[in-house]
């Protein structure tokens, strides 16, 4: 219960269009897992293909936004 709430905590600290655009992630992954007789795409599957690379993008996004603010 401890890590839902701590990421409850962090979505609300996102800016609108990254809510946003999470909100849209998290929508497709479900359309994609309601389909899971079809495609066998599971919620655990979904979530070792995406959460690696959702995470990576971020990061480098965050270097990059710290580098065009950087104060030093």
């Amino acid at each position: 219960m401890q890590h839902e709430e701590e990421s409850v905590e962090l979505v609300k600290q996102l800016k609108p269009p990254e809510a946003a655009l999470l909100n849209w992630a998290d929508g497709l992954m479900a359309d994609v897992v309601e389909e899971e007789d079809s495609n066998k795409k599971t919620a655990g599957n979904i979530a070792m293909d995406y959460a690696p690379n959702m995470t990576q993008v971020y990061f480098h996004y965050f270097l990059a936004y710290e580098s065009c603010f950087s104060l030093q």
